[in-house]
């Protein structure tokens, strides 16, 4: 209901976005500092919002990540998967490692 609204141009719920953005992207500039990945794929519930998250999202995470003119850029994108991504990885690792055998 928030995206719906925040995208329907309920400033409220914008604001919301917005706040709840910045604290990702700071929460994703710590594991980049510490992990290094090359790309950040955010999933779920937060894949569905977009850009409504995820532009303040990468804004603070440019803001926030550390040497970021020394390192490569990196992307933060939604899961191709939407959000059901979740629940298709875990799938998948359970037939790969639960030793489910498929039919």
């Amino acid at each position: 209901m928030v995206t719906e609204a925040a995208r329907g141009g309920d400033t409220v719920c914008r604001g919301i976005f917005v706040e709840v953005g910045h604290a990702l992207g700071v929460g994703i500039a710590g594991l980049v500092n510490v992990l290094d990945p090359e790309v950040v794929v955010v999933g779920g519930g937060a894949a569905e919002a977009g850009d409504l998250l995820l532009a303040p999202a990468r804004d603070a995470f440019h803001r926030s990540v550390e040497g970021v003119h020394h390192r490569p850029d990196v992307p933060i994108v939604e899961a191709a998967l939407g959000v059901d991504a979740g629940a298709i990885g875990a799938a998948g690792l359970a037939f790969e490692f639960g030793g489910v055998t498929h039919p």
